[in-house]
């Protein structure tokens, strides 16, 4: 079985063009470091990695370009985007789209996992309340 990146939206809210589609190429050095990225409605088409884990290592991988953002924080393009691990041939692992509940917050500090590295969403944006 493999595994593949699903785009449930912007980090930041709002709508994109990318919105439900499968991550189908990423270059987080393309455009001076700022990343760029497409997708396909076709999961088949889409990017395959071997375990949920390496498809959550591809998503948080950094520019080499401008490995810094200028917060000082690590330039991560790809996580601009929620995204869900699900399997190339099944249903998500975590839930479906449509109507779904709020995206969880961090529980840890910014930065810290606080699902023991299981967490799939941008937990660097995420402060607790």
């Amino acid at each position: 079985m493999s595994f593949v990146l699903h785009i449930i939206g912007p980090a930041f809210g709002g709508p994109s063009t990318l919105d439900g589609l499968y991550v189908a190429s990423y270059d987080p050095d393309a455009r001076d470091g700022h990343g760029a990225v497409t997708g396909t409605a076709d999961r088949t088409q889409a990017l395959h990695f071997e375990t949920p884990a390496d498809a959550f290592t591809f998503w948080r991988q950094p520019s080499t370009v401008r490995p810094l953002r200028p917060d000082g924080r690590p330039n991560k393009p790809l996580t601009a985007f929620h995204i869900e691990i699900m399997p190339s041939d099944k249903a998500p692992l975590f839930g479906t789209l449509g109507s779904f509940a709020p995206l969880p917050r961090c529980l840890g500090e910014p930065g810290e996992c606080a699902f023991g590295g299981a967490c799939l969403y941008a937990c660097e944006r995420s402060k607790p309340s």
